[in-house]
């Protein structure tokens, strides 16, 4: 997180709503580790530290009180998807081979296919 970041940090968890939000997050993702990543991020977990960044720049304290939350979880939803997006694109080559193997009469009973 940047010095500009951490600043902003301060500012905006000093409003109750975005103090909810990132606590909830928190207690979600376990470890205190969204927490840590608002007061300066552990960078063993970028992940943790993504989701601190993400619902602080998003966060408008003119939205109603409502839309902050669904706001927030509008983003996560958006992560989600993209993440999903990254992880098809990596495994498509072993789904692939996988294709390949069956068709060929190969024994592939065991393995893991992890699908969306």
């Amino acid at each position: 997180m940047t010095h500009k970041q951490k600043a902003r940090a301060r500012r905006f968890v000093s409003d109750r709503t975005l103090a909810d939000i990132l606590l909830r997050a928190n207690k979600a993702y376990g470890d205190d580790l969204v927490m840590y990543a608002v007061d300066g991020p552990d960078p063993a977990d970028t992940l943790a530290m993504f989701i601190a960044i993400e619902l602080l720049e998003t966060f408008d304290p003119q939205e109603p009180l409502k839309e902050h939350y669904i706001t927030a979880a509008g983003h996560m939803e958006s992560a989600i998807i993209e993440l999903s997006r990254v992880r098809d694109a990596l495994l498509e080559p072993v789904w692939k081979m996988e294709e390949q193997e069956k068709a060929n009469g190969e024994n592939t009973k065991g393995r893991t296919r992890v699908r969306s």
